[in-house]
Parts: structure tokens; sequence; C-alpha cells
């Protein structure tokens, strides 16, 4: 009799400890919020003293860290804003935790990008001429069917904006002398060529440019691009990669010019006058001999 007692007291006792041990439910809907630098989550677990733990895991080493401020946190959301920029391309995740014991990690099926933050400038393209300045945005989105960005020479630029907003995605382009900080507003609401007139032979003139969404600014401003306004110029031309996600680099005489996804200075070279050639043996076939204008070789 009293062995049965003692088996029953230890029954108990493990159901007891197995209840209270049992890990609680995973976080549902983890999503990223558009243009809030925030990850949100549901949970059907609500019993007291639940916390979570959201982690980020970057592009360049693949290591999985807390993200701050979101470490053991009671609420169901994870706001990073202050590092928006480090996380842009990385992947989130989170998880429940109770006492001791954790839910299996649930992560979000979106890949921080531009639509999430405002942390992204566009990418520029500058083509001196005598007399005026090209400048060319965001070129390599010329196919927005691969927006997933995975490419290497995409560093903080996507097709996430333009997939969201469509054509109410335009920018805004501001040029100044180098040297100078006076910028002058040459367009707003401009596509994605634009062109910079009344400028010098021999002056070095610098372009920033936004994103505007419904004609007002998003994100930041890119970095200043500078070129030298020539007298005279030489021929150019565009080399391109067939079947590459993003054109070639425009490139001058006897410069190595790189055309594809690899950025390779070893592909073809321009020569002076002629068309580029290709070197055998690269492993890519290139369409050449596009001769887009007179300037000066580009920086």
């Amino acid at each position: 009799m009293r062995l049965t007692g003692f088996c029953i007291l230890c029954t108990a006792s493990a159901v007891f400890c197995q209840a209270v041990l049992r890990p609680p439910s995973p976080p549902e809907d983890v999503d990223l919020e558009r243009d809030q630098a925030l990850l949100t989550w549901t949970s059907h677990t609500h019993t007291r003293n639940t916390t979570y733990t959201v982690q980020y895991r970057s592009r360049e080493d693949g290591v999985w860290r807390g993200v701050p401020g979101c470490v053991n946190t009671a609420e169901e959301r994870c706001e990073f804003a202050a590092m928006a920029t480090e996380l842009y391309g990385a992947a989130l995740r989170v998880r429940a935790q109770h006492d001791n014991a954790s839910s299996p990690w649930q992560q979000s099926s979106k890949l921080v990008r531009c639509v999430h933050t405002r942390v992204c400038s566009p990418e520029v393209e500058l083509l001196a001429s005598p007399g005026y300045l090209s400048v060319q945005i965001d070129r390599s989105h010329g196919d927005c069917s691969h927006s997933d960005c995975s490419h290497s020479d995409c560093s903080h630029s996507d097709c996430s904006l333009r997939d969201e907003y469509g054509g109410h995605l335009t920018y805004r382009v501001l040029s100044h002398t180098e040297g100078q900080h006076n910028n002058k507003v040459v367009c707003v609401g401009c596509g994605r060529s634009v062109r910079v007139e009344g400028v010098s032979a021999g002056e070095r003139v610098c372009v920033q440019v936004q994103y505007m969404i419904y004609l007002r600014p998003h994100g930041t401003l890119s970095a200043p691009l500078c070129q030298t306004i020539p007298q005279s110029g030489v021929l150019l031309w565009r080399c391109e990669a067939d079947g590459s996600r993003s054109a070639g680099r425009v490139c001058g005489p006897h410069q190595l010019c790189g055309g594809g996804r690899g950025g390779g200075r070893e592909h073809f070279r321009v020569t002076q006058g002629s068309r580029p050639h290709w070197r055998p043996g690269v492993g890519v076939r290139v369409t050449v001999g596009v001769r887009v204008g007179v300037g000066l070789v580009p920086e």
C-alpha cells in the first residue's frame, strides 16, 4: 500500500514538472512593417512572465546576434530604427521564453529592405560631357523581378520601394560645385535620367539624389558623386554582359571594363577609336560596341 502511494506521488510530481517545463508556443505572424523599422508578431502564450528575444543575421558573416533592446522583452514588437543601416539586408527571427523553457525560433519571411526603413539612398552614375552632366539613377533596378537583392553590388538599394509605390516613387536631384555647399535643386519628382546643364568646362560638379514618395522626401541623400566637365571629349562605350542582372559600366580608352554582376576588371578592354574586345575564356558572353556619348572617363 505504501509502495502504491509512493508511485502515485511520483507520477503526480512528474506531471507537475512536465507542465512547468513545457515550452511556450512559438510566436506567429512574424512580419516586418512598412516604413517603420519594426518587427511585429502575435502570440497565443499569455502566461505571466513570458518574454521574447529577437535576433538578426547579417549577410556578411551569417551569425545570429541579439537585437539591442529586443532581448527578453515583454512586448510583442521590436523597433530597430537605431540600427536600421546595420540591419539592411538582414534576416530577423523571434522566440518566446518562459522560465527556463524556450519556443522554437520563428523567422520573418522578408529580409530588411528599403521599404521597411528610411536609411536607403539611390544608386547614382554620372557621365560628364561638354556643357552638361548626365545623371543616371538606379540603373540596376531596370529589372525589378530580381528584387531579392542577393547580388553583391546591391549594398543599400533595392527594388522594394518601386515594387510598393510604382509610379509614385520619384527622385530629388541636387548639384553643387565641389568645395561649395550651396546645393542647387536640379529637379523634384524627376525620373531616373536627368541632365544637369549650365555647367562650365573644367568645373567639377557634384550630385546628390534622394528618393521621393508622393513628392515627399524619403530616405537619405546619396553620397556626393563628382565629375569634371570636359572641354573636349573622348569616346566612351557601354559594355553589357548578356543575361546580367545589372548593366555594365561606362568605360573609356584603354580602361578595363567589367560588364557583369562580378564587376571583374579582366572581362574586356576599351581601345581608342575601336569597339571593346571580349577576352576568350572568361565565361561571359558580351554585347559590345554601344557608344554612349562624349565625355571624360568616369572616376
